[in-house]
């Protein structure tokens, strides 16, 4: 009775750490997916950051742009130094 008890429990705790396990690796890949596009994003406003400052254009388009190009570089910086603790 007991031994029949124990495997039990033992393939319950086994099906579960599985459930876990595939629950985790789609984490990583949604996880992996969300970085690359802030890169992306990143990377894009860069490139309009530059292009703006060869335009005469309104100060508040500028000032807007500036804001959110530090605001995912702040992020960016942050998922370096998770990337980095990670490994």
């Amino acid at each position: 009775m007991i031994e029949n008890d124990l495997l039990e429990m033992a393939e319950d705790c086994k099906q579960r750490i599985e459930e876990k396990n595939e629950e985790l690796e789609k984490l990583k890949i949604e996880n992996h997916e969300l970085k690359k596009e802030i890169m992306t994003a990143y990377g894009l406003v860069r490139i309009l950051d530059n292009l703006l400052e060869e335009c005469l254009i309104e100060r508040e388009v500028k000032n807007i742009s500036d804001i959110l190009r530090t605001h995912l570089s702040n992020l960016f910086d942050k998922i370096l130094s998770y990337s980095i603790e990670d490994v």
